[in-house]
């Protein structure tokens, strides 16, 4: 019984961790620059400096992974995968040509 309240109480904690969703929320760099800022309310601003602002959404979602469209001006821009290697470092690969960008998220 005590084994079974244990393997229980794990289940739970580790379904309390942040939603892939969650994780991508913040401001994500490359190499010390800022490339994207994404907004828990949908908003994808771009680095300093850079004009104009976009929204994002995330299409599909899994424990690993998910899958995100970007728009700018309500029209679809790109269609991404993103995979988190940890809670601070992100894999974004466009679905479109296949280019792969490493981001850490800026501390």
């Amino acid at each position: 019984m005590t084994l079974g309240i244990l393997f229980l109480s794990v289940i739970f904690l580790a379904s309390c961790g942040k939603s892939q969703k969650d994780k991508l929320v913040g401001e994500w760099e490359i190499d010390g620059t800022t490339i994207f800022t994404f907004k828990s309310n949908g908003e994808l601003l771009p680095p300093d400096g850079v004009p104009g602002k976009g929204t994002w959404k995330v299409t599909k979602e899994d424990k690993d992974s998910l899958e995100m469209e970007i728009y700018e001006d309500g029209e679809l821009q790109a269609t991404a995968d993103v995979q988190f290697t940890s809670d601070n470092e992100m894999k974004l690969r466009d679905l479109g040509d296949g280019q792969v960008m490493v981001l850490t998220r800026k501390k």
